[in-house]
């Protein structure tokens, strides 16, 4: 390892505290384990999706490894199609990443049910717009029932503070400029910068597991193909 990788790594381990204080900064409450929370794939940052890679992925035996893989190609195939629990559940509606889990995952049953329900016509305002999108590029139309999804607020958990819409985009500010800071060292492009745990799975699985002739470009047709056929 050179002068210049031990620079880099201690400067990512000063990201990964940081986020770590961000985590903190979150109130506890007490979660019923019912997984109804975990049926979509969340944004994430890079540092976090990297924390996951790091810190988590590798403490799977291969036969969860190779599970896991196969719930995430199923879900990235099918997104457009009908709605699915995220891949990083296993069979016994564990989080597989529970240490490591992604901010929106931690805040998720936190929000006030003003700041959730604010938070819900942001999404599907942004979920409209890319069905109109994919539809201008496909021809398919996406299934109202993926469109308008909605989880519903959590009546389960207890925090032991509301947070508020501010609280909240405060928390994401950090997010995003810990990632900046990785943009600007000149670590990550912009590309990197804005992305959901599933898409980042795949890149990473065709980048570094690929051994077959798998591209992104070819799941991406598979995809389509898998919303073109409910369309007949």
């Amino acid at each position: 390892m050179t002068i210049s990788d031990k620079t880099a790594q201690s400067a990512n381990q000063a990201r990964l505290l940081k986020l770590a204080k961000i985590y903190a900064s979150i109130p506890d409450g007490k979660c019923t384990g019912c997984a109804d929370c975990c049926s979509e794939s969340v944004n994430v940052s890079f540092l976090e999706f990297s924390n996951i890679v790091e810190n988590s992925l590798p403490s799977l035996s291969e036969p969860q490894f190779d599970a896991l893989v196969k719930r995430v190609l199923s879900y990235y195939l099918l997104e457009w199609v009908k709605p699915q629990k995220c891949p990083f559940l296993d069979a016994g509606k564990k989080c597989i990443i529970y240490d490591t889990r992604p901010l929106p995952c931690r805040l998720f049953g936190t929000p006030t049910r003003e700041a959730y329900e604010a938070n819900y016509e942001r999404i599907k305002r942004q979920n409209i717009s890319i069905a109109k999108q994919i539809q201008d590029e496909t021809g398919n139309k996406l299934p109202k029932n993926i469109v308008h999804r909605k989880i519903d607020f959590c009546e389960g958990f207890e925090p032991v503070k509301w947070l508020g819409q501010h609280e909240i985009e405060s928390l994401y500010s950090k997010l995003v400029n810990l990632d900046g800071s990785l943009y600007f060292a000149g670590l990550i492009d912009d590309s990197a910068m804005n992305g959901d745990l599933v898409s980042f799975m795949i890149d990473w699985l065709i980048e570094t597991q690929n051994k077959s002739l798998v591209t992104r470009d070819l799941l991406f047709e598979l995809k389509k193909d898998c919303l073109k056929s409910i369309q007949k």
